[in-house]
């Protein structure tokens, strides 16, 4: 079984995820290395993910910043008892069916 460790985010670990391309269908979560998405990164609602040979492997979000757009309008954050929970995996990671792992 895999072990993740989660840290509080810091610039170097922002830095180095903001700047991730990925190929599509996963390429709406780029990040273009600018001040803003440092800014969302560094607001105290993200954790990077460490794997067992230290290696950055992706983050973890809460809150409001675990939030889709989409969901605003389909009214499901009406609910203010739940805790949301998002993740980004570094690209070579995503698709491969470990995001239920990295959350495990």
């Amino acid at each position: 079984m895999l072990r993740y460790r989660f840290y509080p985010m810091t610039k170097d670990r922002a830095l180095q995820i903001s700047k991730r391309q990925y190929e599509y269908p996963y390429s709406m979560y780029d990040m273009d290395g600018s001040e803003d998405s440092l800014l969302e990164l560094m607001n105290g609602e993200y954790y990077y993910a460490l794997d067992e040979h230290d290696a950055l492997i992706g983050f973890i979000c809460v809150g409001e910043s675990a939030r889709v757009p989409g969901g605003y309008a389909a009214g499901i954050y009406r609910d203010l008892t739940k805790l949301d929970i998002g993740l980004g995996l570094k690209p070579d990671l995503t698709g491969n069916g470990k995001g239920q792992a990295f959350l495990s």
